[in-house]
Parts: C-alpha cells; structure tokens; sequence
C-alpha cells in the first residue's frame, strides 16, 4: 500500500489491522504480508493518531500470523497514545519489519513506554533507520520492547519518563537485540 505525501488521521487511519477480510468484511483466519509505505518518505508522510478511535489513539494490530513481508516503511507516526495491554503497535505471533520511520510525540498515561512493541517467542520485530523522538511513559522508559526484536541503525532523543527525561530510553525484554554504535543510550530489561 503506497501513500502519497501528506497527514493521514481521522478514525479510518488507525486502528488498523492487517488481517485479511472476508467479501461481506468480516476477519478470516487466514494472514497476508502486507508493506504500508510512505511514497516520498517520513517527512512527507504522516500518520497522526490525535483523537479517539475504538481504542484511543492506537496505529497497528499484527496479529494474525503475517510473515517477514509485513513492513512500515517511510512513515511518521505520532501523537498517539498508548494504555495498558493497548499498544500503539502490537505485534503477536507474527513479523513486522520497521523501516526509515520516525515515531514523535506518543505518549502512555498507564503502563511502561509510549511506542509499546509487545511480541512473544513467536514473534520477531525489527527496526531499522528509524527514529524515536519526544515519547512519553509514566513510569521507566519512553520506548518499550518486549521481546525479540532486534534494532538497527536508529535514534532514540528526548524521551521522558516520571522519573526524568531520559532517565530510560529504551526498556527491552528478553531476546531482544541492540546492533550497531549507540551513545548515551540507557537500556534496562
């Protein structure tokens, strides 16, 4: 799915999930890897998740057992707000590859980071060339990873927490990766 330049919001562009529908739009059982992409990149394209949607605020569920075709590319998604067990992005028993995207201003008001990518011992992330600036979550970190996810080449800035900016940037759990140079980078988990 290629977007052209511009801001996408409203409820029809969040609370997407990539699984396949049946002719009369109803979810079958089976999956599909899908790339969502960003025509001319994540400075010219835009997902703002300001507003309620049925769950506020959230971009992506990917859940239905897609496979390492499954991409974001070139996007920026912000203003979003994360809950409890409600993730921005949710990742289960599938693979999302997240590429050159850019992730401002999100923020969680319950539990852990803002940009919450959950997965489980069935699931692989991976993010690279991607930035995440200006995330907030109430209690240790910004940006929360749980679980096999490996990171590359990307920026973590600004991010806050209510014990101090930067106090942690990145919370990950267990088989989860940092490759690459980082500075300043402070990674609990």
């Amino acid at each position: 799915i290629l977007l052209r330049p511009g801001t996408y919001s409203g409820d029809n562009n969040r609370d997407l999930n990539f699984q396949q529908t049946d002719q009369l739009g109803g979810m079958t059982s089976s999956s599909r890897d899908l790339v969502l992409m960003g025509e001319k990149g994540p400075d010219s394209t835009i997902i703002d998740l300001s507003g309620f949607g049925a769950t506020p605020n959230r971009f992506l569920d990917v859940t239905s057992g897609e496979g390492p075709g499954t991409k974001l590319l070139g996007l920026t998604i912000q203003n979003g707000q994360a809950t409890n067990g409600n993730p921005i992005i949710k990742v289960e028993n599938s693979q999302l590859v997240i590429e050159n995207c850019k992730f401002l201003n999100n923020s969680n008001n319950e539990s852990f980071g803002s940009v919450v990518l959950t997965g489980n011992n069935l699931s692989h992330i991976t993010v690279n060339r991607s930035q995440f600036i200006g995330n907030s979550g109430p209690n240790v970190s910004g940006v929360f990873f749980a679980d096999n996810i490996d990171i590359y080449n990307s920026i973590f800035y600004h991010l806050l927490s209510e014990f101090g900016p930067d106090r942690c940037c990145v919370w990950m759990e267990s088989y989860s990766r940092i490759h690459g140079q980082y500075r300043k980078l402070l990674v609990f988990g």
